[in-house]
């Protein structure tokens, strides 16, 4: 019990008048209310502004339903992974008549160079000759 400062009335706590208490009414529920819209607000506006931000320096084109093109431009050197050193065999110094041209394709049995056989038909034809007079001298012999 709690003593009212009236003379001759005494009050429960429970009788208080209610304009001692603290409101519970929808005071504190516009304020919620208004944060909850202003929030809303807020995720709306940066959801619709977050795409126009996104664009401003992309480069964009129509997409079309097609085949996929693959190019590449650039400047460079190609050589191949494998080189392979082609020597003369020849004695002497043959005279080269052509040759492939750089960077052409080739394969197994391509002719690379055509070289001069006019020295050594005349080395062969003069062996022969040599070849003919030892067979001579051994029938004489």
């Amino acid at each position: 019990m709690s003593v009212n400062r009236e003379p001759g009335r005494t009050t429960l706590a429970s009788e208080r008048p209610t304009s001692l208490l603290p409101r519970k009414s929808g005071r504190r529920r516009p304020a919620r209310t208004f944060a909850l819209i202003l929030l809303v607000g807020i995720f709306a506006a940066v959801c619709l502004a977050l795409p126009l931000f996104a664009r401003r320096n992309a480069l964009t084109a129509p997409v079309k339903l097609g085949d996929v093109i693959i190019s590449v431009a650039g400047y460079g050197v190609v050589e191949s992974r494998d080189n392979l050193d082609v020597a003369c065999g020849v004695p002497g110094s043959p005279t080269v008549l052509e040759v492939v041209p750089d960077g052409s394709l080739v394969r197994k049995g391509d002719l690379l160079v055509r070289l001069d056989g006019a020295e050594l038909k005349h080395g062969i034809a003069a062996q022969k000759r040599a070849l003919a007079q030892a067979e001579a001298a051994v029938v004489q012999a």
